[in-house]
Parts: C-alpha cells; structure tokens; sequence
C-alpha cells in the first residue's frame, strides 16, 4: 500500500520505510533500534484508539532527550469496562490507579480519567502535557495527548491545532474546562 500511494521513486532520498506486523507493545522498541531511532529524538504517535497503547512505551519514547508523544485515549472504554476488562487499564496507565473510576459518579469518571492520565504522562517523564477532545458531529469523543519536554513544541502542537482543515466536521475544546463552548474549526468565534 505504501509503495503504490507514495513509490519509492517519489520519496526523498534516504528516507526508509519499514512495515511490522504484529503487537505494538511487543515490537516497539526493536523497530525503533533498527532504524537508529534511539540515537535522536522520537516522535511517537501512538493511535490505539485509546485502548491499546502501552504505558511501557510511551515511559521509554519520555526517555529519550527531546522527544515526543501524541496519544490517543477514549474515556469511555475505561468507564464501561473498569469493573471487567482490567488488563487494558493496567497496560494503559501502568497500574491499577484507574479502577477507582468505578466508584465515582458519572459526572465525575471522565474528568477522573483524564487527569489521571495526564498524570501518569507527567510521571513518565513528560514537562507538558496538552490535552484535547476531538468530538465528532453525533457527539462521539476521542481525547488527543501530547506530551514533550520542550516548550517550543507545546507551541508549535498549538499552532498546528489552529491548522486543521474543518471538513471533517470536528470540533475540539479543553476538556479539562467542562463550561467552554465547544466550537466549529470552519467558523471560530474569537
């Protein structure tokens, strides 16, 4: 797929790219090493749809001087599932912290998890942690974080933010402001 969307021909020169198959938790790290990518900084963007992305990774990319990670996260799955489907949770955040979500209010779960996970990139290594929520036109969110260890990055991810073509119908706002408006990309109301 790769070679028919972007021919090798097409590329710039030196740049390589490798396919895996298989787990991302058990075959991170050694792709990584086998293109040299510990040698620099690291950008990971790590896209489990919220549900898949390993602590362990994402405390290894935190590591590595000057780099960077965008994670996805989906609320909802720890919330429906914090009384059985444990595993995930525990390789998500890297200990059982998450499960107090059980015993909290509705309104209270959400912002319980997202602080939390802050909190666990934070731990990881990561100075600044931005958080935001994409929500789709029926209302369905999807949390994006990105964690870096430079300042000039933290406004550099805004600044790409601002950038997002609008057609996808999506809007973002803070989720860590639960009163904001949350506002059309095409139409913003300064």
């Amino acid at each position: 797929l790769l070679d028919r969307r972007f021919p090798p021909s097409s590329r710039p020169a030196g740049l390589v790219s490798r396919v895996h198959q298989g787990k991302c938790a058990d075959l991170y790290e050694k792709a990584i090493a086998e293109a040299g990518g510990w040698k620099g900084p690291v950008f990971a963007n790590l896209d489990g749809w919220g549900a898949d992305t390993s602590y362990e990774i994402v405390r290894r990319v935190a590591q590595q001087k000057s780099s960077e990670v965008l994670v996805t996260f989906q609320d909802q799955f720890f919330i429906r599932f914090a009384d059985g489907e444990q595993e995930a949770g525990e390789r998500v955040f890297g200990d059982s912290d998450w499960r107090r979500v059980d015993q909290l209010a509705t309104p209270q779960k959400k912002p319980f998890l997202l602080d939390l996970y802050r909190q666990r990139l934070h731990d990881a290594g990561f100075a600044h942690v931005l958080t935001f929520e994409m929500i789709d036109e029926k209302g369905h969110s999807l949390h994006l974080f990105f964690g870096t260890t430079n300042e000039v990055a933290v406004e550099k991810f805004k600044d790409g933010l601002w950038e997002v073509d609008g057609v996808t119908g999506q809007r973002f706002r803070d989720p860590r402001d639960p009163n904001q408006m949350s506002f059309d990309i095409l139409e913003p109301d300064f």
